[in-house]
């Protein structure tokens, strides 16, 4: 780091690596709680199911390789899934809302604070 790197406020600067793991840790962590609920046998899942939680889980493995892509992919699931939680309100809504609320932050930061890499 540069000395005007230290003078830029945290917002300014470029993800490093380990906060865009930070966030697709973050973003793989429902996935992390299907699965153990699979595990002890309290949850079932259909197929569609489980082709969404595989591509969550490979959008939250690209967050965390730094691909400008997965990030608008973090921010447009984020509001998917605010959105589907708003229309079908279950008894999970309010972590639909949480989740949902927290995919949109974490994807319009990343991809805010990165630069489109050039030619």
């Amino acid at each position: 780091m540069t000395a005007v790197d230290h003078a830029k406020p945290v917002s300014a600067r470029r993800p490093r690596g380990g906060w865009r793991w930070t966030a697709a840790g973050t973003v793989a962590l429902p996935v992390l709680w299907t699965v153990l609920a699979l595990v002890v046998g309290s949850f079932g899942m259909r197929p569609v199911w489980v082709a969404a939680h595989v591509v969550v889980l490979g959008v939250a493995v690209c967050v965390g390789l730094g691909h400008r892509w997965a990030f608008a992919a973090v921010a447009v699931l984020g509001a998917v899934v605010l959105a589907g939680s708003v229309v079908d309100p279950g008894m999970l809504a309010a972590l639909g809302w949480v989740f949902g609320s927290l995919y949109l932050a974490i994807g319009l930061a990343l991809l805010v604070a990165s630069r489109p890499r050039r030619p």
